[in-house]
């Protein structure tokens, strides 16, 4: 781990803990999966959803989200999943 720039050591801790947060507040509403976007099915799943920025959700299938901001997250979140 010493090996990677601090920058991006710091992201990946700030996602993580972004994560389990959102595992705590939505339990079993909510599917998680991390997807390394170089790998090949984060390829295709750039591709597919046409990201280009990181971190990126797809919730529902649909709709996108792109960046950092808890708040419209959030929003997104519950309008997708709190209407089921």
């Amino acid at each position: 781990m010493s090996e990677y720039p601090n920058d991006l050591l710091e992201d990946e801790r700030r996602l993580a803990d972004w994560v389990w947060e959102l595992c705590d507040r939505y339990g079993e509403r909510l599917l998680i999966r991390v997807i390394d976007p170089q790998s090949g099915l984060g390829f295709y799943k750039c591709l597919r959803h046409w990201v280009r920025r990181y971190p990126a959700f797809i919730i529902g299938g649909r709709k996108r989200y792109v960046g950092w901001d808890r708040e419209e997250l959030e929003a997104v979140l519950q309008e997708v999943v709190g209407n089921q």
